[in-house]
């Protein structure tokens, strides 16, 4: 705000930016947001971060899913994975 506050009385903006130890561009950023908002402008924000994988409805089927719980596994359903399993060994090399 003391960089802001010297480009208000008069001083320039490589002024400011040494009074504030940052970058002429920063300096601009800030009088851009401050111009176009006021001072909220120059309040931090959260940040947009990364954007959601799954959509709304994604998000409902997964969710149901983990309420219901884990589907058990049929003795026949484990003895195929079993006997799948032995024909690899110990190779996972098609991973």
């Amino acid at each position: 705000m003391l960089a802001l506050a010297s480009i208000y009385v008069g001083g320039s903006r490589s002024d400011a930016a040494r009074l504030g130890n940052v970058t002429l561009q920063i300096v601009r950023d800030w009088v851009m947001r401050f111009n176009g908002l006021g001072p909220q402008g120059l309040v931090n924000g959260k940040a947009p971060g990364q954007q959601l994988r799954l959509n709304d409805q994604q998000r409902a089927t997964l969710a149901q899913a983990i309420e219901r719980g884990s589907t058990p596994i049929s003795t026949a359903s484990f003895a195929v994975y079993a006997i799948w399993l032995s024909g690899f060994g110990n190779s996972f090399a098609f991973l």
